[in-house]
C-alpha cells in the first residue's frame, strides 16, 4: 500500500504556491498537470483496442511512462464493454496491468463518474452490478488501484433552480461524508493511506465559499479531520467552454477564501484540484493557488485535428500546417513520414492500413501523434509556471505565455475579475509588450491582508442570469404528438438536427449555422426544422419557447439505451405521420448518439431519409460547422428544391 501525502506553502498572494505530493517513495512537485488517459477500451490488456486511445496509451504509457495521470472511472461505458471483461479488469489494479506491459507502476487518480451518473439521469450501470452510490464507486476505484480518488458528487450549474442547487449540495456533502466514513471505519477497507478529493461546486463566489465552509464544518463535526483529504473544484468545464472567465475566477476564489476562513484546518495540508480545466486556464488557476489539474483537451483537440502551435485556446488546424514548428519526438515522427503524406492518411479510409514512414499504420496513429504533441505543449506550460512560482515572477511569465494575439484578450478577461481579489493587479500588467514588471509585492494582495470574517462586503463579479433550468423534467413533460403541431403549408423538406445546451435552440451555434443556409429566399419557406431533443425526441423549432423545452437541462449519452430507444420510436412515429405528404426528409447532425438514432430510424424502411454529413471524420459537434460538411447539406437542398 502506497501512502499518499501532501504539503504546500500557504497562499500569500497572486504567486501560486509550491507543493509536494508524495506517493510511496515517489515525489511530484506541484502545480501538477494530470492528463486523462482512458485505459479500459476493450478486454485486458492495456494496449488492446480503443482507436486513438490505443495509440495514445502506447505513446504516453509504454514509451513516455507518464506519471501521474487521471482516468475517468466510468469511461468503459463509452466502449460498451461486456461485464465479464470488466470483471477481468477488476481482478488486479491498473498499476499491475501497466507494470506487466510497460515496466513501471504509475500513480493513478480516478474521478467518481459523478458528472456522467448524477448530472444527467439514465446512464445504466446495472449490468455491471454497479449502483450510483458511494460504496459501489469507491469499491470500483479501489479495485482499479487508484491512489487518489474523488467522492461521488452531484454537479451544479449556475442556472439551476435554487431548490435543486441546495438539494445537490446536500447530496454531495452526504456522499463525501459516507466515503470518509468508509475510509475510516469499515473493516478491511483498503483506503487508509489513500488521498480522497471532496468535490466542491459553486456558481458564484458566495456559493463556492458557503459550500466549502459547509463541507469543512461537516468533516470537523463528524470527526474526520484525521482523514487524508483534499478539495476538488467541479463544474468548471461548461464555464470554460462558454468562456465565462468571471465566474471561473469567482468560484476558485470563493473556495480558496473558504478554506482560509476555516480556522480548524491548515490550507498547507489540503491540496486543491480542478477538474477538467482547459490548458489555457491552468496557468491562471495555478497562479491563484490551485495545485493540480486534469484535462483531456489534448486528445479532444486532436480528434478535431487541432494542433497546438502557440499557447492559446484555439489550435491550428493540422491541414493548415505548412511545416512542423515543434521538435518534440511526436512531431519528429510526423516529419519523418512527411507532412503531406500524414494529411493524405488522415483523408484516407478508416480501419485500413496506410503506408507511412515505411510502416503500415491506421489513421488513428496520426491522430495520436497530434494528441501527444498537444500534451507536451500543455505539460511545458505548467513546468514554466512551476519555475515562475519558485522564482517569484509569475506575472511576467503569465504575460509572456499569453503574449500571442490570440491569447492577449483571454488574459485580460481573466485578470479583470481577479483584480477584485488581488489589489493593484491591473496596473502591473497594463503594458503587455514590456516583458518586465515591477517587483511583485505579496503585501498588496487581498489574500494576505483581507479580513476574511467580513466577506459579506466583498462584491462578486459573476455574470447574472435571468433564466433558470431544471434537471427535474422527464420525457412526459413534452411530446410533440400531444400538441396541435402541423408543418407550415409551404413545407417541402423536413430537416432534423440535434439539440443544444443553449436555450432557446435558435440561439445556439448549430441552429445559426443551419439558418445561414436555409434563410435564403428560395429555401426559407420550404424547410421545416425539427430538433431531436435528448429529452423529448422531435421538437419543432417553432416550439422552442414552450416551458418544458426552454427550461430542461439534459445531456444524452448513447449508453442510456432506454432513452435512445424512446427517441428513436418518437422520431419514427413523427416521420410516419407525415411521410404521405410527399416531404423530403434530411438529417444534418454529427454528435454520436444522435447519428445513432437517425441511423436506426433509417433502417425502419425509411431509405429515402438522407443523413448528412456523409462519413464525418469524427462523431463530434465540431464536425457540424465544417464548411465542407455544410456544403453537403447546401448541395442536397439545392438539388431537392431547385426551381
Amino acid at each position: 500500500m502506497r501512502k499518499v501525502e501532501f504539503h504546500a506553502e500557504d497562499i500569500t498572494g497572486l504567486g501560486g504556491r509550491q507543493g509536494t505530493l508524495k506517493v510511496g517513495e515517489k515525489e511530484f512537485e506541484t502545480p501538477l498537470y494530470l492528463p486523462i488517459i482512458n485505459l479500459i477500451t476493450g478486454p485486458p490488456h492495456v494496449f488492446r483496442q480503443g482507436g486513438i486511445w490505443k495509440n495514445i496509451k502506447k505513446k504516453l504509457i509504454k514509451e513516455e511512462k507518464v506519471d501521474p495521470f487521471m482516468t475517468q472511472i466510468l469511461h468503459f461505458l463509452d466502449f460498451d464493454l461486456p461485464k465479464k471483461q470488466l470483471d477481468k479488469w477488476r481482478k488486479k489494479p491498473f498499476e499491475k496491468w501497466i507494470e506487466e506491459k510497460a515496466g513501471y507502476s504509475p500513480t493513478i487518480f480516478a474521478d467518481s463518474g459523478g458528472f456522467k451518473l448524477l448530472f444527467y439521469e439514465g446512464i445504466d450501470t446495472s449490468k455491471y452490478d454497479i449502483s450510483p452510490i458511494p460504496e459501489d464507486i469507491l469499491e470500483l476505484q479501489l479495485d482499479f488501484g487508484a491512489d487518489i480518488f474523488a467522492s461521488l458528487d452531484y454537479p451544479i450549474t449556475h442556472n439551476l433552480v435554487p431548490e435543486e442547487k441546495k438539494e445537490r449540495r446536500e447530496k454531495t456533502i452526504r456522499n463525501s461524508l459516507k466515503t470518509l466514513d468508509l475510509m475510516k471505519n469499515k473493516e478491511g477497507y483498503r483506503a487508509k493511506d489513500k488521498l480522497i478529493l471532496l468535490p466542491i461546486h459553486g456558481y458564484d463566489f458566495d456559493s463556492a465559499f458557503d459550500f466549502t465552509n459547509k463541507m469543512l464544518n461537516e468533516i470537523d463535526k463528524n470527526g474526520y479531520e484525521d482523514i487524508n483529504f483534499g478539495l476538488a473544484i467541479g463544474s468548471l468545464v461548461p464555464l470554460s467552454m462558454g468562456q465565462d472567465y468571471k465566474r471561473i475566477i469567482d468560484i476558485v476564489a470563493g473556495i480558496l477564501y473558504g478554506v482560509k476562513d476555516y480556522d480548524n484546518f491548515q490550507l498547507q495540508n489540503i491540496p486543491i484540484h480542478a477538474f477538467g480545466v482547459s490548458s489555457l486556464g491552468m496557468p491562471i488557476l495555478a497562479a491563484m493557488g490551485v495545485d493540480s489539474f486534469d484535462s483531456a483537451s489534448y486528445a479532444n483537440s486532436a480528434r478535431n485535428l487541432g494542433y497546438k502551435t502557440e499557447f492559446n485556446e484555439s489550435s491550428t488546424k493540422f491541414y493548415d500546417l505548412t511545416k512542423f514548428p515543434c521538435e518534440c519526438k511526436h512531431c519528429k515522427k510526423l516529419r519523418w513520414g512527411g507532412l503531406n503524406r500524414a494529411k493524405e492518411v488522415l483523408k484516407g479510409k478508416p480501419n485500413v492500413k496506410h503506408e507511412f514512414n515505411g510502416e503500415k499504420i491506421n489513421k488513428s496513429e496520426i491522430y495520436a501523434l497530434i494528441a501527444c504533441h498537444n500534451y507536451e505543449k500543455t505539460k511545458k506550460s505548467i513546468e514554466r509556471i512551476r519555475k515562475a512560482i519558485d522564482q517569484n515572477n509569475i506575472l511576467e511569465v503569465l504575460i509572456d505565455l499569453y503574449s500571442s494575439e490570440n491569447s492577449k484578450s483571454k488574459l485580460d478577461n481573466y485578470l479583470k475579475p481577479m483584480n477584485n481579489y488581488y489589489k493593484g493587479l491591473l496596473p502591473k500588467v497594463r503594458a503587455y509588450g514590456t516583458k518586465s514588471l515591477p517587483g511583485y509585492d505579496n503585501k498588496s494582495s487581498k489574500l494576505s491582508n483581507i479580513s476574511l470574517k467580513k466577506l459579506e462586503n466583498l462584491k462578486t463579479v459573476s455574470r447574472k442570469t435571468t433564466e433558470s433550468t431544471s434537471l427535474s423534467y422527464t420525457p412526459d413533460d413534452y411530446n410533440v404528438f400531444d400538441t396541435s403541431y402541423q408543418p407550415k403549408e409551404s413545407t417541402n423538406v423536413i430537416l432534423f438536427t440535434s439539440c443544444s445546451k443553449e436555450k432557446p435552440y435558435s440561439s445556439s451555434k448549430t441552429v445559426k449555422s443551419l439558418k445561414k443556409i436555409i434563410d435564403e429566399p428560395h429555401f426559407e419557406e420550404q424547410i421545416e426544422i425539427i430538433i431531436i431533443s435528448g429529452m423529448y425526441g422531435p421538437v419543432p423549432l417553432s416550439h422552442e419557447m414552450k416551458e418544458p423545452v426552454i427550461k430542461y437541462d439534459y445531456k444524452l449519452h448513447d449508453s442510456n439505451k432506454k432513452r435512445m430507444e424512446l427517441l428513436t420510436k418518437r422520431t419514427i412515429k413523427f416521420i410516419k405521420k407525415y411521410e404521405d405528404k410527399s416531404y423530403d426528409f434530411v438529417a444534418y447532425l454529427t454528435s454520436k448518439p444522435y447519428r445513432k438514432i437517425l441511423t436506426e430510424v433509417k433502417k425502419e424502411d425509411f431509405n429515402d431519409l438522407e443523413i448528412l454529413p456523409q462519413d464525418p471524420n469524427t462523431r463530434t459537434l465540431k464536425e457540424f460547422h465544417k464548411s465542407s460538411n455544410l456544403s453537403q447539406l447546401t448541395d442536397w437542398l439545392e438539388n431537392k428544391l431547385e426551381g
